[in-house]
């Protein structure tokens, strides 16, 4: 079996997109429980769950570098194309009394992080559907082998 360059990008890309998604709204969730406000609470808990799907997120790039289990990889890989097209949905709900011209302000940098939100997701799933042969799928939950 050939080893390739695929499964080592697509975990490295999973790796950076987990980490940001963890630290992130880790962080933003343990502000807005610390602000003990009601109408937070909602948020934290939305954030602590956003953070969740960073940490599976990570564990896909390390599962994806170590070629292990084929299929948590590409979950992982999957859930930031899923958070990109809901915060696309949410900001659109949120923001749709603003202006037009605040609008057209603040559409160049949210196109970009968009787009990067929905492109680098979907290189590395198909970079590890490319690569599915390079997979073994048995991962021992106590240790796992380099």
């Amino acid at each position: 079996m050939k080893k390739t360059w695929r499964p080592m990008i697509a975990g490295t890309i999973d790796l950076v997109l987990g980490s940001f998604l963890f630290a992130g709204f880790a962080a933003l969730a343990v502000v807005l429980i610390a602000a003990r406000d009601s109408g937070t609470s909602t948020m934290a808990i939305a954030s602590a769950l956003v953070a969740l799907l960073g940490a599976v997120t990570f564990a896909g790039g390390v599962l994806a570098i170590l070629r292990k289990a084929w299929w948590f990889a590409v979950a992982g890989s999957s859930l930031p194309l899923a958070f990109a097209f809901l915060s696309y949905a949410l900001s659109e709900i949120l923001f749709a009394g603003r202006n037009t011209w605040e609008a057209f302000i603040a559409l160049p940098g949210a196109l970009i992080v968009y787009a990067l939100e929905a492109v680098l997701p979907l290189a590395a799933v198909t970079l590890l559907v490319l690569s599915r042969h390079e997979f073994g799928d048995k991962v021992s939950v106590s240790r796992v082998e380099l």
